[in-house]
């Protein structure tokens, strides 16, 4: 059974090319299927489309180079959500280096230790960054961790290359600064799922970085040769010229995003291009998540802007023909963490990673859809 379920219907209703997709038999399928992703590459098949009807897309709404248009819809995950910037602030979310909850020092750069103790359902998405322990890391899948949890694994990958001792926090991470930003960082983190790649990808963001600064400051400014002495992803965001032409994309932008109380999702275009978009099957998860995932748009908006391009926001049917076009390929599904299960659809342009929550086995629902994340290749 396909993968995709809470999006792709309605796209068929409201576009030509989707609506071919659905001719064919390969639109996704209703929420609740889910327990049917289970052998790796199968091709799609009919779905039922009992979401079929009620999807939109609201924009774009532009600042520079960068476009955001706005996905309404129906809601499937009633569950009650904190994401993980709330959590570790309100101290109901401890992230910590692997066995220091003991005392003991196992760390590892790809394993890091999670507790939700609050009442509610957590949620972390891939590309959450943590600020601490012994080196920044960015976490490698979403996951959706049940309230009052107990001490779980927490996969991630490293982002500071240059720090192996612990924080003035200790072993513990007391900070979630947002989201990476970026396609190619994200593909790295959920796809390839190499430590060097994800380095790779965290220097080239440093190198625009620097090269941002460099414009900001005019002509007669020397560029710094890094922004870290560790490397840290985290040290692109809060240079002081990098954050300040981030923020005024968000100004900028917010307040429209904001007005769609009923939204689920965002779609992005930077220099004239649709570069990703995340959907969410909770509208109350998505509205907790809008200005990190603004954030991470803005600063890839801001690092990859070109003042000499005449930039135009493309059409929505450009962004239904992104949204779509996962649609028509093979679906890879497999276990990640001890309670979710990520399906992957993969074209030659783009990818797109679905993240649904494993239940008990006598729940009505198995696998409860929670996230789809697209990026262009």
């Amino acid at each position: 059974m396909t993968s995709h379920r809470f999006l792709s219907n309605v796209l068929c209703v409201r576009s030509s090319a989707i609506a071919a997709l659905a001719m064919a038999g390969v639109v996704w399928g209703a929420c609740g299927r889910s327990n049917d992703l289970h052998a790796a590459a199968q091709p799609a098949r009919t779905p039922v489309t009992a979401l079929a009807s009620g999807f939109t897309l609201d924009g774009p709404f532009t600042h520079e180079n960068l476009s955001v248009y706005v996905v309404r819809g129906s809601t499937t995950d009633a569950r009650d959500y904190i994401t993980l910037d709330e959590g570790l602030a309100a101290r109901t979310v401890t992230v910590r280096e692997k066995g220091s909850a003991a005392g003991g020092d196992r760390s590892e750069v790809n394993e890091l230790e999670i507790e939700n103790r609050s009442d509610k359902w957590l949620f972390l998405q891939a590309g959450d960054i943590v600020k601490g322990g012994k080196q920044d890391r960015t976490i490698m899948t979403d996951l959706a961790l049940a309230p009052r949890s107990g001490p779980q694994p927490l996969e991630a990958f490293c982002v500071e290359h240059g720090r192996w001792v612990p924080s003035a926090e200790g072993m513990a991470f007391r900070n979630n600064p947002g989201l990476v930003a970026g396609a190619s960082l994200k593909r790295a983190i959920q796809g390839e799922k190499n430590q060097s790649r994800v380095w790779q990808e965290v220097a080239k963001a440093e190198s625009r970085a620097v090269a941002a600064v460099l414009i900001e400051a005019g002509p007669a400014a020397t560029a710094p040769p890094r922004l870290s002495s560790t490397g840290t992803y985290n040290a692109i965001a809060e240079n002081k010229a990098v954050s300040t032409s981030r923020d005024a994309y968000v100004k900028a932008l917010l307040p429209s995003i904001r007005k769609h109380t009923k939204a689920i999702g965002l779609a992005v275009a930077i220099n004239g291009k649709v570069t990703s978009a995340d959907v969410y099957a909770s509208s109350a998860l998505f509205q907790r998540m809008t200005e990190k995932l603004l954030n991470s748009y803005a600063l890839e908006g801001f690092l990859a802007r070109d003042a000499s391009q005449s930039i135009s926001a493309p059409a929505k049917e450009q962004v239904f023909a992104f949204l779509s076009k996962p649609a028509t390929a093979a679906v890879a599904t497999q276990t990640v963490g001890k309670s979710m299960q990520r399906s992957t659809r993969e074209t030659d342009e783009i990818v797109m990673y679905e993240y649904g929550h494993v239940a008990k086995a006598a729940a009505a629902k198995p696998v409860v859809v929670v996230h789809q994340s697209y990026l262009k290749k």
